[in-house]
C-alpha cells in the first residue's frame, strides 16, 4: 500500500461509510485517519457522509442508520461544525 493510503479518501473513508461499517471505521481512527478529512470533490467530511440519510433500493430513506458510527467520529475529534463546500 502506498505511503499517502492514509489521505486518500477512496481508501479509507469511501469505502467505510458507504456500508456503514463500523469495525472499519474503528480501524481507520486507530491507524491515524483524519476524522476530518475532507471529501475530494463535495468537502464533506465522514460526519457529515454520516447523517446523510442512507437510501434503500426501493426508494425508502432510513434515519438515523449511522448513528453509532456518528458518535465513534465524535468522539474520535470529528468537527461537529464542518462545512462542505457548499457551507452546509
Amino acid at each position: 500500500m502506498d505511503k499517502d493510503w492514509k489521505s486518500d479518501w477512496d481508501k479509507t473513508w469511501g469505502p467505510a461509510l458507504e456500508y456503514g461499517d463500523l469495525d472499519r471505521v474503528s480501524s481507520l481512527l486507530k491507524s491515524g485517519v483524519d476524522p476530518n478529512m475532507q471529501h475530494p470533490r463535495s468537502g464533506q467530511t465522514p460526519l457529515l457522509w454520516s447523517v446523510i440519510p442512507f437510501e434503500h433500493k426501493n426508494g425508502t430513506f432510513v434515519y438515523g442508520y449511522y448513528a453509532k458510527l456518528c458518535q465513534k467520529l465524535i468522539d474520535a475529534g470529528a468537527d461537529v461544525n464542518a462545512r462542505d463546500d457548499e457551507s452546509r
